[in-house]
């Protein structure tokens, strides 16, 4: 079963980047990431989901244009840290328009134990935004 972009309709194609499974739109550059990525990430970065989840449900929630892509309904649109992200209530995916990710990531860099050769500085964040840009977008 090939989950949509919301925009288009398209299948989104299945992607990896540092072992984690996205869908990325070929068309408009959009990154569907499943709750479970998010949750992911923890194991990577200095991340945790459930402050970012509570950071986004505590904000004012506007109605979205756009379905989620895993079929749950209309996405709500919510702006966390100047990123407008469209959120799924229902399943707590996340679609991103091109570039998005990036700029969430780099306010969260890798972890000592979460590759990297450097322990978490800047040049593995730069590293790894490019290696998403290069993936995803």
């Amino acid at each position: 079963m090939s989950i949509p972009c919301p925009h288009d309709a398209r299948p989104l194609t299945i992607e990896e980047a540092e072992g984690h499974i996205g869908h990325l739109c070929e068309t408009c550059g959009g990154l569907w990431l499943p709750r479970q990525y998010i949750e992911s990430l923890a194991h990577l970065r200095n991340f945790s989901a459930k402050p970012f989840y509570a950071a986004i449900l505590e904000r004012p929630k506007f109605r979205s244009t756009i379905g989620c892509p895993a079929g749950c309904g209309t996405l709500q649109r919510k702006s966390v840290k100047g990123i407008d992200l469209d959120f799924c209530p229902g399943c707590h995916g996340i679609w991103f328009d091109r570039g998005e990710v990036a700029a969430m990531l780099k306010d969260y860099p890798h972890t000592a134990n979460g590759g990297g050769s450097s322990g978490g500085d800047a040049g593995d964040v730069v590293d790894f935004v490019l290696s998403v840009l290069d993936i995803f977008n």
